[in-house]
């Protein structure tokens, strides 16, 4: 499986067994749920995770295992959630990072390192 769509549902959380049984995942969409948090053992299974998609849920902050555990991130999509702030090491723990979404969030500042 390279792409789980579980969008446009009302998950709190996303059972760690499920992703850990998917490790050849590329994409992986999570937008318009009702998720507080991600945990960097979700994303850790995933060592090819291109695209991750966290739209429209409840984030309040960037964990920094999920960044650190995405080397391969091309793309990443926290738009419309209610975060306050981004980590600095985001770019250098991605790499590859091309895209990233920070639209609609309650930012006070903008890390130095992302611009």
């Amino acid at each position: 499986l390279k792409e789980l769509y579980l969008s446009d549902n009302q998950l709190t959380s996303v059972p760690g067994e499920l992703v850990a049984a998917c490790p050849n995942l590329e994409w992986l969409y999570l937008s318009r749920n009702q998720l507080k948090s991600v945990s960097g053992e979700l994303v850790a299974a995933c060592p090819d995770l291109k695209e991750l998609y966290l739209s429209d849920n409840q984030l309040t902050s960037v964990p920094g295992e999920l960044v650190a555990a995405c080397p391969n991130l091309k793309s990443l999509d926290l738009s419309r959630n209610q975060l306050t702030s981004v980590p600095g090491e985001l770019v250098a723990a991605c790499p590859n990072l091309e895209w990233l979404y920070l639209s609609r969030n309650q930012l006070k500042s903008v890390p130095g390192e992302l611009v």
